[in-house]
């Protein structure tokens, strides 16, 4: 089964369209993907592992210093993987870490090419 993000308030809702009774205004679930990713810094050539539901906004981050592991770098991606669920995504993301392999992770990301 697939994760639902949070109640997302629409334009349409707020704009008196089929409003509750109550006059509050109606919401809509959004199935979100989630991601694995794979980023490497552009000065230094190291990697960095993680998942996410936004990925702008997760590499806006990393770039911005407000990630601890990632500051100080110049990040891109360089791999992704989707998933339907974000417990889908944390396993593969563990999975990956666990290979402590500079030539593994090299080899994933030569896959997908």
């Amino acid at each position: 089964m697939g994760s639902w993000c949070s109640l997302v308030n629409t334009p349409a809702c707020q704009a008196g369209d089929r409003q509750f009774k109550s006059g509050r205004p109606r919401f809509i679930l959004i199935k979100m993907p989630y991601w694995v990713y794979i980023l490497e810094d552009e000065i230094s050539g190291r990697y960095y592992i993680g998942q996410t539901a936004d990925l702008d906004k997760r590499i806006e981050r990393h770039n911005a210093g407000r990630s601890k592991f990632t500051r100080g770098g110049k990040w891109k991606i360089i791999y992704t993987e989707k998933f339907d669920s974000r417990s889908e995504a944390i396993h593969r993301e563990q999975q990956i870490k666990k290979w402590k392999s500079r030539k593994a992770i090299q080899k994933l990301i030569k896959s997908k090419d």
